[in-house]
């Protein structure tokens, strides 16, 4: 009988492991492997920490009237969430987005819905894969802004791994 849980709690570990694992190949030797437990151990313990910490880990947010953000990438996902943050904290933000428009109408719609108001957002065009986007899109806030107060660099370029745009 003994043999028999243990062979399921194997069982259910190696299955857990395998959909839980951090790429979709297995490890190839004792070295990925162990570096893969490591990896798992790491990312439970954080979960169970935040488990068990989720009533004081909570920051109170305050008004910052006057204070200006800019936000690369706030156009999805965590972006947008640091978008609705920052506008209830009456922070003016300017978005860095590949596409102002469509990021223009993303963002609106989200802050709707989520029924917050009086947002003062600008969006720039942005491309960080593009040193020459990067330049421009610098140069346009400073001319625009005499001081940015808080950065966030959130923005991405797919998979350029490291090279420039065709510059």
């Amino acid at each position: 009988m003994l043999a028999v849980a243990g062979g399921v709690t194997a069982l259910v570990g190696l299955l857990i492991f395998f959909f839980m694992k951090s790429s979709k190949e297995m490890p190839r030797n004792w070295a990925q492997l162990v570096t893969e437990l490591k990896m798992q151990q790491c990312g439970f313990l954080a979960l169970l920490e935040d488990a068990f910490l989720r009533r004081s880990n909570r920051v109170e947010l305050y008004k910052q009237p006057g204070k200006i953000a800019l936000l690369t990438g706030g156009n999805r996902g965590i972006g947008l969430r640091i978008v609705k943050k920052l506008v209830e904290c009456d922070i003016e933000v300017i978005l860095g987005v590949r596409n102002p428009v469509e990021s223009k109408k993303a963002v609106e719609k989200y802050l709707e819905h989520g029924k917050v108001t009086g947002a003062k957002l600008h969006f720039e065009q942005l491309d960080i894969g593009s040193m020459k986007s990067v330049r421009a899109f610098a140069a346009r806030v400073q001319a625009k802004f005499d001081k940015i107060h808080i950065l966030f660099n959130n923005g991405e370029y797919g998979c350029m791994c490291g090279r420039e745009k065709g510059e």
